[in-house]
C-alpha cells in the first residue's frame, strides 16, 4: 500500500513566523529591561514627590512669615484721592473714563440645527484575492509504503525536497531520503536507510550504529533488504546489488571467558577473521544466522581444531553450519534451532536470486555431509522457503547427527559406556571415583599414559584419573564406586562394582568458574538454592553461580579457571 503526501511551505509566511519566534525569544530580556525601567521611574517619582513636599514646606514657611509681618506690623492705608472731575467740552462729546464700563451686549441665541440621520451605505462586495507575487519554494513531498517483513509490519517513508514548483514538475529534487520508525519499549527510534541527492543517483546506504541495530533487532542484511523497498517518487526499484553500500556494522559481540568464547549476534563477512583471533576450547553461540561462506569456513576450522560448540537461546540459518563443525555439539534446553533455504543478499548470498540461493544450499549440503550430518537435515533445509524458518526438535537433530548424543552420568557399573573412552580392553565410568587400595600416584599424567601404567602393573585392577589436577591413581582391591565430578574410573576387571549409597553433596569453590556450556540456566537467590537444584537433577554434575543470580547447571565439568564474580560447585559422594 503506497500513499503520497505533498507539503508546501510559504517562504514569506515562514519568515514572519521566524520573526515572531525571534520576538518571543526576546521577551525575557525585554521583560527584564522593563522591570529595571519601572524601578528607575519609581525611584524618580519618589524623588520628585520628596522635592515637591520640600518645596511645599518652604512655601508654607514663607507664607507664615508674610502673615506675621502683615498683621503684627500693619502698613498704614494710602490717602483717598479726590474725585476726578472732567470739565465739559463744549466742542465735543464727553469721553468715558477708564473706570466706566460699557453696558453688556445682548446675547442672541442661534437656532439649533436639525440633525438628519444618514442611512449607511450598501456593503461593498468581497474583494477578489489577488494572485500572490511569490512562488512556493523549498517544500517536501512524502511517499509511504507499508510492508510485512520478518513477521512484523514496517512502514517505510521517503521524503523529497524541491526548491521550486518547476523542479517538482520535472521531479528534480534537491534531496531524497528513505527511513522508518520502530517503537522499542515505548521509545520511537528513527532509522534512515538511504539517500538520493538527485533523481539520477543510485540510493546511498546510510550509516547505522551497532546499538541501533541491536535495539531494533535488525541486521545489516535487513537494512539492505528494506532499503531496496523504498517508495521513491519516480517509482524506480533498485536491487540490493545496485545500492551504494557503506560498511555496515555486524551486530555481533565476542567475549572470551577462560577457555570459552561467547558469540552473540549475526554472522558477518569478517566472521572467520574475528573467531580465529581467540584461543579457546569451547564455543557458545546465540545467533539468528548470517553469511553462509564464513559460517562454513569457521565450521571446518572448529572441526580441525577439536573445538566443541554449544548453542543457546537461538541458532538459526547459518548458525546451524557453525554448530555442525563442533566435535561435541550440544544445545541448552529450549534453544530454537531453525533451518531454511539459503538466499542471496547483494553480491553475496535476495530471495529473488533463486540460482544464487540454490548454489549456497548445495554448498551447505556438501559441508553437512562432510561433518557427518544425515541428508534429512539439508533436505529439510532445501524444502523450507528462504523467507520462513523451520524449527526442528532436539530429539530429531540428535537422530540426524547435528547434535551429539547425551552422555549418561549415572551408568550401571556392569554396562559398557561411552565407547570413545574404551581403549585396550578398559571399561570407563565418567564422573566416578573408586574406593580401594592405592598402589601409586603419578602427577602430570594423561589419560593414555595413566591406562598404560595400569597395564604394566599386574596388581592394578583399575585407575582413577583426576581430570582437573592431572593425577593418575592406580587402584587395587576396589570395593565401591562413588560420584565425583572431576574423576574418570577405568577398569580391566569384569566383576560388578557396588555404588555408594550415601547422598551426594556439592563442594564449593569461590572465585572460580567452569568454562563449560550449561545445559540449563535458572534464576536463584543464592548459592545454596543453586546447589539444591543441581542435587535434584541427576544430569547435573557441576554448577556456576554468577553474581547476577544465574545458576548454570553443567553436565560434564572441565578444568575450572579464576573468575572474580563466580562461585562454582561440583557433585561428590563423601
Amino acid at each position: 500500500m503506497s500513499q503520497t503526501v505533498e507539503i508546501r511551505h510559504n517562504t514569506k509566511l515562514l519568515e514572519e513566523a521566524l520573526h515572531d519566534i525571534a520576538l518571543r525569544a526576546a521577551l525575557p530580556a525585554r521583560e527584564a529591561e522593563a522591570t529595571v525601567k519601572e524601578r528607575e521611574l519609581r525611584a524618580s517619582a519618589w524623588r520628585r514627590l520628596a522635592t515637591g513636599i520640600a518645596i511645599g514646606l518652604a512655601a508654607l514657611g514663607i507664607g507664615v512669615a508674610v502673615w506675621f509681618m502683615k498683621y503684627e506690623h500693619p502698613v498704614p492705608p494710602a490717602p483717598k484721592k479726590a474725585e476726578a472731575r472732567i470739565a465739559s467740552d463744549t466742542k465735543g462729546p464727553r469721553q468715558k473714563t477708564p473706570l466706566e464700563k460699557s453696558p453688556p451686549k445682548p446675547v442672541i441665541e442661534k437656532p439649533k440645527e436639525e440633525v438628519k440621520l444618514i442611512p449607511p451605505p450598501d456593503p461593498l462586495p468581497d474583494p477578489v484575492p489577488a494572485k500572490p507575487s511569490y512562488d512556493t519554494k523549498d517544500y517536501t513531498i512524502f511517499t509511504l509504503k507499508t510492508l510485512s517483513y520478518d513477521g512484523r509490519s514496517i512502514k517505510i517513508e521517503a521524503g523529497h525536497r524541491f526548491k521550486t514548483e518547476a523542479d517538482q514538475a520535472e521531479q528534480n529534487w534537491a534531496l531524497a531520503w528513505c527511513y522508518t520508525k520502530i517503537i522499542v519499549d515505548g521509545v520511537q527510534i528513527h532509522i534512515q536507510f538511504a539517500i538520493r541527492k538527485r533523481k539520477s543517483d543510485v540510493p546511498q546506504i546510510s550509516h547505522i550504529s551497532k546499538n541501533t541495530l541491536r535495539m531494533t533487532r535488525l541486521s545489516s542484511a535487513d537494512v539492505l533488504a528494506l532499503a531496496a523497498q523504498c517508495p521513491w517518487l519516480d517509482k524506480k526499484v533498485f536491487r540490493v546489488a545496485d545500492l551504494k553500500k557503506n560498511t555496515l556494522p555486524t551486530n555481533t559481540e565476542f567475549r572470551l571467558d577462560g577457555n570459552t568464547l561467547y558469540i552473540t549476534g549475526e554472522i558477518g563477512p569478517k566472521f572467520f577473521e574475528e573467531v580465529t583471533k581467540y584461543n579457546f576450547k569451547r564455543l557458545i553461540i546465540n545467533s539468528k544466522g548470517g553469511r553462509v561462506w564464513p559460517a562454513v569456513k569457521v565450521g571446518r576450522w572448529l572441526r580441525a581444531n577439536q573445538i566443541s560448540v554449544h548453542a543457546t537461546k537461538l541458532c538459526a540459518s547459518a548458525c546451524v553450519l557453525v554448530l555442525a563443525g563442533g566435535t561435541l555439539r550440544t544445545a541448552a534446553d529450549g534453544t530454537l534451532i531453525g533451518v531454511h533455504r539459503m538466499r542471496k543478499v547483494g553480491g553475496k548470498i535476495a530471495a529473488t536470486d533463486f540460482e544464487g540461493g540454490q548454489a549456497a544450499t548445495v554448498e551447505a549440503a556438501q559441508y553437512l555431509t562432510e561433518m557427518g550430518v544425515a541428508q534429512e537435515l539439508w533436505v529439510k533445509m532445501f524444502q523450507t522457503p528462504a523467507r520462513t524458518m523451520e524449527y526442528v526438535k532436539h530429539e530429531q537433530l540428535i537422530e540426524w547427527g547435528l547434535l551429539s548424543k547425551p552422555k549418561s552420568i549415572l551408568p550401571s557399573p556392569d554396562e559398557k559406556k561411552n565407547s570413545e573412552w574404551n581403549r585396550r580392553n578398559f571399561k570407563g565410568y565418567i564422573n566416578f571415583d573408586a574406593q580401594g587400595k592405592d598402589l601409586r600416584t603419578h602427577r602430570g599424567a594423561t589419560t593414555r599414559s595413566c591406562r598404560r601404567r595400569c597395564e604394566r602393573d599386574s596388581r592394578c585392577e583399575g585407575v582413577v584419573y583426576d581430570r582437573w589436577n592431572r593425577l593418575c591413581i592406580l587402584k587395587q582391591d576396589i570395593k565401591t564406586l562413588s560420584l565425583n565430578a572431576k574423576s574418570v574410573f577405568w577398569t580391566r576387571s569384569k566383576r560388578t562394582f557396588k555404588l555408594r549409597k550415601t547422598p551426594p553433596v556439592i563442594w564449593p569453590r569461590s572465585r572460580k568458574a567452569f568454562p563449560d556450556a550449561p545445559y540449563k540456566t535458572e534464576k536463584v537467590s543464592n548459592f545454596d538454592a543453586c546447589s539444591r537444584l543441581c542435587l535434584a537433577d541427576k544430569r547435573c554434575m557441576a554448577i556456576n553461580f554468577r553474581a547476577s543470580g544465574n545458576c548454570e547447571m553443567i553436565e560434564l565439568g572441565s578444568d575450572y579457571s579464576d573468575h572474580p564474580s563466580t562461585r562454582l560447585g561440583y557433585k561428590v559422594q563423601e
